[in-house]
């Protein structure tokens, strides 16, 4: 089943996705904050505070998007969630500056796109699973969630020090992008 596939595909993005906000987002505003000037402890409570509206972000958005999932296709749910995640991580890579002012509605874009990815995967992959089938199948969800936290810890960090703090986040981003179009194609196809 493809949308199956779409589904695992889904969760190896949205693992790697809270490891990016959880890891990458707190150490970039905290090296950002100590080359600002702010002593560690400033820079990691500044970090610490923007982490939160990250995180508040997602969870007012929860409910928009169990609603959406309960009212619209859930493919093209699927689609638009990873729209959305593709705009939240590249928005907060290409800006850059991690203390300007456009921090905030990057880091609330982040927060819905990171939530989207992570609560439209469940409903397509219990709406497509065969019920005698659906232990193995959120199974194997669980390891591509396990590889896709192992391959951004790998590769996000070798680029975050290699290329810019912003890498991990335009990877994801593009990530996000590239199953967007999977799952539009999909849900055109089933049309």
């Amino acid at each position: 089943n493809p949308k199956i596939m779409l589904v695992y595909a889904s969760g190896f993005v949205g693992r790697a996705d809270l490891v990016v906000v959880g890891t990458f987002y707190s150490l970039w505003l905290t090296q950002a904050g100590i080359e600002a000037g702010k002593t560690p402890e400033e820079a990691a409570a500044y970090a610490g505070g923007m982490f939160a509206v990250v995180m508040t972000a997602a969870l007012l958005w929860a409910p928009i998007m169990g609603w959406l999932n309960d009212k619209y296709d859930r493919t093209l749910i699927m689609a638009v969630a990873l729209i959305l995640g593709l705009l939240g991580y590249c928005v907060m890579g290409w800006f850059g500056d991690p203390l300007g002012d456009w921090l905030w509605p990057a880091s609330i874009l982040l927060g819905v796109g990171q939530m989207s990815v992570t609560l439209a995967s469940a409903p397509l992959m219990g709406q497509e699973s065969p019920l005698r089938l659906r232990g193995a199948v959120v199974g194997v969800f669980s390891v591509f969630g396990a590889g896709g936290i192992l391959f951004v810890t790998s590769v996000g960090g070798r680029i975050y020090d290699a290329i810019s703090p912003a890498a991990p986040f335009i990877m994801i981003g593009l990530l996000n992008g590239v199953l967007a179009i999977c799952g539009l194609w999909l849900w055109r196809r089933q049309s």
